[in-house]
């Protein structure tokens, strides 16, 4: 029976969360893609994953973007997300990752929030409708309803699930059960790294070190004793241990190329342009934190926050209602403690330059500095209020006979209502402009949850009660959630930036009918990323937070496109230039002169300054052809070119992670590739290993014989070797552990229901 409830419970769960999500599961009116984030990324970036496992590829090298560059370095693009990879492996049709798929995608991720908060409240003790509500609040409102970025929605979800198994390890007093536990919550944070956005894993990361040290603290002066004390310190010690540890080791495929891949990158941060991706980001650039006002976004969803991104501190007037009494109720509990403090201290952080809390944790938290968008921080604050929200319906619920139980707060309550119909109306009256359509909704909604919460509160705890409580923050939440777009009302406001990408499948048709290796630049303001999507070899095109320091130096800073063997612009059809083919608004203009993929010089001079190597490419009098700029010498001297002849230079293969090169030449040369210079790159030459150098500040080179020389080169980086072996073991460790621990229970309840029937 208990089974059979839980089971039921969770459908109609299931149920409320694609009943939620019905505008963009079942019609083609409302989209997540129309920004230019999602089109330019998300969507690029899954489908770049479904051409590479289509064609027998890990995707590792993404030769199609910004003159090629480490797909799984930038840890946005998810590269090695299980759930992502099954997503293009069951959704995928013909090669593509279709829209309609990213949407399944999106409710599937909605769906495991809701479940795994479900999971999470019903271990902390709450009944199947208080978890049930817990769920819906956690996955389709606040932060987790409102995060349009794939790879931040499917990090956020791991949460629940780390929390569950954190607070099972720090109550168990068995070792083995209790290493268990805590290697079950480092797996799901290895698994929120791996989605992509690290800056949820650090906030999930101080979210646990709190827990920690607040439970350790807490046990220790319930008991009142100095030895419990210290092995209650030394237990949340060993857990955390644990989870750092193995998180580390779950997330190591991933985090070991991004740390590589940092050293070599530059960060987008705004108007200073970019800083090198392992500097710390100066404190005024750490933007994006609320206005104070925000306070009572928390009542009134209408109110300005003073943040672009949408994440507001609204999360529905009646979670909002319900936290407030689960707080005030229950504040015995000590995970109600907790979780009432990390929601406080998470949204005073949200407020960024506002809060001095900020600015004295940017100094002494190391590495904080990654997550520089404070108003993410809200993340927190409503993953505690969907838990909170659970217990207040517990006790209104399930306190029958204690109607005096919340009449304080009904009383605030009803003053407040009254008081916004006071203003409200008074607004209305005058025709003021904040007296709108929305600030009314918002005043129904908060006057129909006082006179839901008051009558549950007089005793009116029926099913009747409980329907009234789901479908109003039901509605409540998908008024002000606005997070599909209706796609005729943004083609009517502004740019639909997926029907802009799809548009140039005609002139990106033209182009792939060219013959020869090239790359195009896509010469336009928010550039579509026709290179993932369409595998078109692009210097521009798209979005990324980080580049290549020496793309950025070549591109932003020289302008050589004719370096990175440009032979196209694409470009509005309005933009100026000669169009070798033009349609449906874009036009593609032919970039004279252009270097080849590849040639073969015959001098090289070393120079040791970046600087001056930059200084010398930048120089429109420098002739690459003739000459090759190298930071360290050669390991043999090259011939000089005594006949003039340049050589013969002949790409027989190329493939995402792979390149093969034939050349002839009269004398010992350096092979120039007009490939982006990056570690993990090897070389053969006549199949023995030869070292790659850096070209021109940019490019790769391989010294070659003379003769006739076959050259391979390979993308097999040893920091994905080695991340791949320690997150494989960690994760067949963990499923080793689980089977064990399974086989252990089974026969000690066996055991039990031998001794029971004696």
């Amino acid at each position: 029976m208990f089974l059979k409830r839980t089971g039921t419970s969770l459908l109609m769960l299931c149920l409320l969360v694609v009943f939620f999500c019905t505008p963009i599961l079942f019609s083609p009116q409302f989209s997540l893609l129309t920004g230019f984030d999602t089109a330019a990324m998300d969507f690029p970036w899954y489908n770049y994953i479904t051409y590479s496992l289509k064609h027998g590829h890990i995707p590792l090298w993404d030769p199609y973007v910004q003159g090629g560059r480490s797909f799984v370095g930038e840890s946005a693009t998810g590269g090695f997300s299980p759930l992502r990879w099954a997503s293009v492996l069951l959704l995928s049709r013909d090669g593509q990752f279709s829209p309609r798929s990213m949407h399944i995608v999106y409710v599937f991720l909605h769906l495991l929030a809701a479940a795994l908060m479900f999971a999470l409240a019903r271990t902390l003790g709450l009944s199947l409708f208080a978890a049930l509500f817990a769920g819906f609040c956690f996955s389709a409102a606040g932060f987790t309803g409102r995060a349009g970025w794939f790879d931040m929605l499917e990090s956020a979800v791991w949460l629940p699930l780390i929390f569950l198994f954190l607070v099972k390890a720090l109550q168990e007093n068995n070792a083995r059960r209790r290493f268990s536990y805590a290697l079950y919550a480092a797996v799901a944070m290895g698994m929120t790294v791996l989605a992509g956005r690290v800056h949820i894993a650090i906030m999930d990361a101080l979210l646990v070190i709190a827990a920690a040290a607040f439970y350790a603290v807490s046990t220790a002066k319930d008991r009142g004793d100095s030895f419990g004390s210290k092995n209650k310190w030394l237990s949340a010690g060993l857990v955390l241990a644990v989870i750092g540890v193995a998180s580390f080791a779950a997330a190591a495929v991933q985090l070991l190329p991004s740390m590589e891949y940092a050293r070599e990158a530059n960060r987008w941060i705004g108007a200073p342009g970019a800083v090198a991706a392992t500097e710390k980001i100066p404190y005024a650039y750490l933007r994006n934190g609320y206005s104070p006002r925000a306070l009572f976004a928390f009542l009134f969803p209408f109110i300005d926050v003073g943040s672009g991104e949408g994440f507001s501190p609204y999360f529905g007037i009646l979670p909002f209602l319900l936290a407030v009494i689960g707080v005030w109720k229950n504040w015995g509990n000590r995970c109600v403690r907790f979780l009432t403090g990390a929601a406080v201290v998470s949204f005073f952080y949200s407020l960024g330059s506002y809060s001095y809390l900020h600015r004295l944790a940017y100094f002494l938290v190391p590495y904080l500095w990654i997550a520089r968008e404070a108003n993410r921080f809200i993340y927190l604050t409503h993953f505690a209020g969907a838990i909170l929200a659970g217990f207040g319906i517990d006790t209104l619920f399930l306190r029958a006979g204690r109607q005096d139980s919340t009449m304080g707060l009904m009383t605030i309550l009803r003053w407040c209502t009254i008081g916004s119909t006071a203003v409200v109306g008074v607004l209305t009256l005058l025709g003021r402009p904040e007296a709108n359509d929305w600030t009314i909704l918002s005043f129904l909604f908060l006057a129909g949850g006082y006179l839901l919460l008051s009558a549950i509160a007089r005793g009116y705890r029926t099913a009747g009660a409980s329907f009234l409580l789901m479908a109003l923050t039901f509605c409540d939440v998908g008024a002000f959630s606005w997070s599909f777009y209706n796609v005729i009302d943004v083609r009517a406001q502004g740019v639909d930036h997926l029907k802009r990408l799809m548009s140039t499948r005609s002139a990106v048709s033209f182009i792939k009918a060219q013959p020869g290796l090239f790359r195009v630049h896509v010469d336009t303001d928010h550039g579509p990323n026709i290179g993932d999507v369409y595998q078109v070899q692009c210097t521009a095109g798209g979005m990324s937070a980080t580049a290549l320091k020496s793309y950025d130096r070549l591109i932003h800073q020289c302008g050589r496109l004719d370096l990175l063997n440009v032979r196209y612009l694409l470009r509005e059809s309005k933009a100026p230039g000669q169009a070798v083919y033009e349609s449906d608004g874009w036009k593609v203009v032919e970039l004279l002169p252009s270097y080849p993929r590849a040639w073969l010089v015959h001098n090289a001079v070393i120079q040791l300054s970046e600087q001056k190597i930059l200084q010398q490419v930048c120089n429109r009098d420098f002739d690459p052809l003739q000459t090759a700029m190298l930071d360290s010498p050669l390991e043999t001297q090259l011939d000089g070119n005594s006949a003039g002849q340049p050589g013969q230079v002949t790409v027989r293969a190329y493939e995402t992670d792979r390149m093969e090169v034939e050349t002839r030449s009269e004398g010992r040369a350096l092979l120039v590739l007009s490939e982006m210079y990056y570690p993990g790159w090897i070389a053969e030459v006549n199949g023995v290993p030869s070292k790659i150098h850096k070209v021109d500040g940019a490019l790769r080179g391989v010294v070659v014989p003379a003769g006739m020389s076959r050259v391979v080169l390979r993308y097999a980086p040893r920091s994905v070797a080695s991340g791949a072996t320690i997150t494989l073991l960690t994760f067949i460790g963990t499923l080793l552990l689980v089977s064990v621990n399974w086989v252990k229970n089974r026969r000690n309840r066996h055991k039990e229901l031998i001794h029971a029937g004696k």
